[in-house]
C-alpha cells in the first residue's frame, strides 16, 4: 500500500513516520492534523523533536520560560503544540512544544498546510448518542 509524503506528496511504497499535531487556539476548541515523513523527509520532523528534547534537557521540568525557536522570555504568555510522533521500528515519542506567539504561529501554519486535518474527537460534541457504552466512562 503506498501512502503520500505530507512534504512533496509523492507516492511512498515504505513506511512512513506519522506525527499527530494538537493546539488550542481558543479554550475548550482542539485543533489536531497528522501528517505523515519519508524517510528522506524525517529529518523535519526530528529536528523539531530534538529541538524539543534539548530545550527540556537544558531546563529545570521541561519549562525554563523562554520560546524553543528564539529564546524569548515567556512570562507575558506563550502557546502550547502536543506533538506525538510514531517513526517505523522506534518507540512513539511524545513532546510537548513551548514556543511565543509568532514561532507557534509560525509552525501551526507549516502544519495545516501540509497535513490532514483530524475530526474533533470530544465526545460532547460529536454526536455520540447517550446509550454508548463509551458514554458511561465519561459521566462520573
Amino acid at each position: 500500500m503506498s501512502k503520500r509524503c505530507s512534504v512533496d506528496h509523492k507516492l511512498e511504497t515504505g513506511k512512513l513516520a506519522a506525527a499527530y499535531w494538537a493546539w488550542y487556539p481558543e479554550p475548550d476548541v482542539r485543533v489536531a492534523y497528522k501528517t505523515a515523513y519519508c524517510v528522506k523527509h524525517a529529518d523535519a520532523l526530528l529536528s523539531i523533536i530534538k529541538k524539543a528534547a534539548g530545550h527540556a534537557v537544558d531546563s529545570d521540568l521541561h519549562d525554563d520560560g523562554t520560546c524553543m525557536a528564539c529564546g524569548e522570555d515567556l512570562s507575558g504568555g506563550y502557546e502550547l503544540t502536543w506533538v506525538n510522533a510514531y517513526m517505523p521500528g522506534i518507540e512513539a515519542i511524545a513532546v510537548t512544544l513551548e514556543h511565543c506567539y509568532t514561532h507557534a504561529t509560525s509552525i501551526r501554519a507549516e502544519i495545516t498546510e501540509m497535513g490532514e486535518r483530524l475530526k474533533d474527537r470530544d465526545v460532547s460534541k460529536s454526536g455520540a448518542p447517550a446509550s454508548s457504552p463509551w458514554a458511561s466512562l465519561f459521566s462520573a
